[in-house]
């Protein structure tokens, strides 16, 4: 059986039927995303390869195979991924290009396909886009609690947000939460809301949250404010 080395910038692939086997694989430094052999394997893709990425990005893939007809590969993920891949197009005599963004969070499964035939297969773990969720003064942010009837104004961060047009933020008992303020930008995200006290806000730990839309998927939670009581340490 004749081996191939698979390249790919983001993603490393198992490849199936057609007798090919990667050696190696190499990520391109530029990018964030880290790779690594999972040694029990994801699924059905036992002993296999799997790369992540953040959900929102571009994720760039090159497949180096055995010589197959045609100038591309489909590509079929999983429903659950809500991804929009090209078709792996030919570059040259032996390699495929294409590129994939996904929006749900999680483990999703990636297959191309030539003339009916599975030639690589891939599970690709997506993370979250959201960073971080901060809010108070400049030099204490969420190191301080805040107050009742003050508005205040939470700044969530990360990348791509702009792709998220309903970004939906909330925290418990801060009235009207989902209220975004400033201009938005594909890093930076700004909400204010209020924990008005006549309006049944309490003094505690609020827990808040951030989705991609309305009773959409969770993408950033854990996190809570300290109303009227000391920030946690």
């Amino acid at each position: 059986m004749k081996r191939k080395l698979l390249t790919i910038t983001t993603c490393l692939f198992v490849l199936g039927a057609g007798g090919v086997v990667p050696t190696a694989f190499a990520g391109d430094s530029s990018t964030a995303e880290k790779f690594k052999k999972s040694s029990s394997g994801t699924g059905h893709f036992n002993g296999g390869f799997y790369g992540e990425t953040v959900r929102n990005s571009i994720m760039n893939f090159t497949l180096s195979v055995e010589i197959i007809s045609g100038d591309s590969l489909g590509v079929i993920v999983d429903s659950d991924a809500q991804a929009v891949c090209s078709p792996f197009k030919r570059i040259n005599k032996s390699q495929f290009s294409g590129s994939c963004i996904f929006k749900k969070i999680g483990m999703h499964s990636l297959k191309m396909e030539s003339n009916g035939n599975v030639v690589g297969t891939a599970v690709i773990q997506v993370k979250t886009n959201i960073t971080a969720v901060t809010w108070g003064s400049s030099t204490g942010k969420n190191s301080e609690p805040v107050k009742f009837d003050d508005p205040i104004t939470f700044t969530v961060a990360g990348q791509n947000l702009l792709q998220d047009k309903q970004l939906a933020f909330a925290v418990k008992d801060c009235g009207e939460s989902n209220v975004e303020v400033g201009t938005p930008s594909n890093t930076l995200r700004t909400f204010q809301c209020t924990f008005y006290k006549a309006g049944g806000a309490k003094a505690g730990y609020m827990p808040g949250v951030v989705k991609d839309e309305p009773n959409g998927q969770v993408l950033f939670d854990g996190w809570s404010v300290p109303v009227e009581v000391a920030a946690k340490k």
